[in-house]
């Protein structure tokens, strides 16, 4: 499920069009609302990783799908503290 997430939030062509909506001529166009999402979407793809080319997006995605691994045994392990 990890993997899929990132595939998803890595993606070039969704990237690259919110990109051309920031662009100044295009985003001045746009109201408050689309504007926030522009933006919004913007931040969540450049932090999950699609900035980044080659072995960095590769170990980013190991970092990731550990860290997704590691807070699942975590949560485990608390439910069973409470039990």
């Amino acid at each position: 499920l990890v993997k899929f997430t990132l595939q998803v939030s890595q993606r070039e062509p969704i990237y690259k069009a919110f990109k051309k909506l920031g662009e100044k001529s295009t985003f001045d166009k746009l109201t408050l609302a689309q504007q926030r999402i522009v933006e919004s979407n913007l931040i969540e793809a450049e932090l999950s990783g699609i900035a980044l080319e080659g072995e960095k997006k590769e170990r980013f995605n190991e970092i990731q799908q550990e860290l997704a691994k590691l807070s699942t045994t975590f949560g485990n392990n608390q439910l069973d503290c409470t039990e």
